[in-house]
C-alpha cells in the first residue's frame, strides 16, 4: 500500500468549527480570531507535552471538535464556548452557566488526553451554551472524538482514527492508518488518506480525493464523488449520483436513486457499477483485457478491440483482448455506455 505524502504548508493549519455561524480569520500564527458579537469565546487553553501524548479521548454534547497533528513540543487544548439562540453573554456569565450545568475535565491520564464537556442536568437548548475543543497535538496520536451537536474536523495524524457525530460535518484530510468516522446529519470531505478507511453518512454527500487503501463510503442522502482513487474502494448511495474519475483500483459500487460513473486509468481488478434509476457511464483504458457483462435498457460501447461475445437487446456479454478483469455495469431504468481512454 502505498504512503500519500503529507501536505502540510509552512504555516500550520487552524481551523475551528462550531455549532451555528461562526466567523473566523486564520492567521500565520496559529490563532484563531473570532469575530462578531455572539461568537465564541475561548473560556480555557491547556498545554501538555507533545512526546508524552499518544491517544486522544474528546467527548462533548453541544459543539464542534477539531484536532491537528501539526503541534511542535508543546500539545495544547483549547475549549472555547458559544452561547446558543444568539445570546451575547459576557465570558464571566458564561463561567456561571459552566459551573452551574455542566462537568468540565481536560486531564491527562497517562500516555491519553481526556476532554469533556457533560451536561449536569437536562436544560433547554435555547438557553444553553456549545462548548467545542480545539486540539493541537503530535502527529501519531489516536483519537476517539465524539459529539452530539457539532462537526468534527481531524487532520495531519498517523494511526487508528474513530469519531462520530450525530448532528454535523465531518472532514478529514492528511491522515495515514485507520479511520472511522460516523455522522447521522452532515455531509463527508476526506482528501489525502492511506489505510483502512470507513466514512458513512445518513444525511449528506461524500466527497473523496487521493486516496489509497481499503477504502468503504456509504450514504443514504447524498450523492459520492471521487478523485485519484487506488486500492480497494466500495461505495454505495440511496438517494444520488457516483461519480468516480481517475480511478485505479477494484470497484464495487451502486446507488438506488440516480446515475453511476466511473473512469479508470488503470484496472487493477474487478469493476462492478450498478443503478437502479439512471444511466452508467463506464470508462476503461483501451489496451484493457476484460471479461464484459453489461446489462440495461440500451448498451452503447466505443468500437471494440478483439471482442469475442454478443451485444444485443440491452445485454452484451464476452471478452476484450482475450479477456482478463470481470467488468460489470447494470442499470434497470437507464443505458450503459463504455468508453475507452
Amino acid at each position: 500500500m502505498k504512503t500519500i505524502s503529507k501536505q502540510i504548508a509552512g504555516t500550520v493549519m487552524a481551523i475551528f468549527l462550531l455549532v451555528g455561524s461562526v466567523g473566523c480569520a486564520f492567521s500565520t500564527n496559529n490563532s484563531i480570531s473570532f469575530t462578531g458579537g455572539n461568537d465564541a469565546i475561548l473560556m480555557t487553553t491547556k498545554e501538555f507535552s507533545t512526546s508524552e501524548i499518544k491517544a486522544l479521548v474528546v467527548n462533548t454534547s453541544g459543539g464542534s471538535i477539531q484536532v491537528d497533528g501539526s503541534a511542535g513540543s508543546k500539545t495544547t487544548v483549547e475549549m472555547h464556548v458559544r452561547p446558543n439562540n444568539n445570546r451575547n453573554l459576557s465570558k464571566s456569565e458564561i463561567q456561571e452557566i459552566l459551573d452551574r450545568d455542566y462537568e468540565i475535565s481536560i486531564v491527562q491520564n497517562g500516555g491519553t488526553i481526556e476532554a469533556y464537556a457533560k451536561r449536569k442536568n437536562k436544560t433547554n437548548w435555547r438557553n444553553g451554551i456549545s462548548i467545542s475543543f480545539r486540539v493541537l497535538t503530535g502527529t501519531n496520536v489516536t483519537t476517539d472524538l465524539n459529539t452530539s451537536g457539532g462537526s468534527i474536523r481531524i487532520a495531519n495524524l498517523n494511526g487508528r482514527q474513530n469519531f462520530k457525530t450525530s448532528g454535523g460535518s465531518l472532514t478529514v484530510s492528511n491522515v495515514d492508518g485507520q479511520i472511522n468516522g460516523k455522522t447521522s446529519g452532515g455531509s463527508i470531505k476526506a482528501k489525502n488518506l492511506d489505510g483502512d478507511i470507513q466514512l458513512s453518512t445518513s444525511g449528506g454527500s461524500i466527497r473523496l480525493e487521493n486516496l489509497s487503501g481499503d477504502i468503504e463510503a456509504q450514504t443514504s442522502g447524498g450523492s459520492i464523488k471521487g478523485d485519484h482513487i487506488s486500492g480497494n474502494l466500495y461505495a454505495k448511495t440511496s438517494g444520488g449520483s457516483i461519480n468516480f474519475d481517475n480511478l485505479s483500483c477494484i470497484l464495487d459500487a451502486g446507488t438506488s436513486g440516480g446515475s453511476a460513473t466511473a473512469s479508470f486509468n488503470e484496472l487493477l481488478g474487478a469493476v462492478n457499477l450498478t443503478t437502479s434509476a439512471g444511466s452508467v457511464n463506464l470508462t476503461i483504458p483501451r489496451n484493457s483485457a476484460a471479461d464484459l457483462n453489461l446489462k440495461g435498457m440500451r448498451v452503447s460501447t466505443d468500437n471494440l478491440n478483439n471482442f469475442n461475445g454478443t451485444n444485443s437487446k440491452g445485454k452484451l456479454t464476452g471478452t476484450i483482448n482475450g479477456g482478463g478483469h470481470q467488468i460489470s455495469a447494470s442499470t434497470s431504468a437507464g443505458s450503459v455506455n463504455l468508453r475507452f481512454n
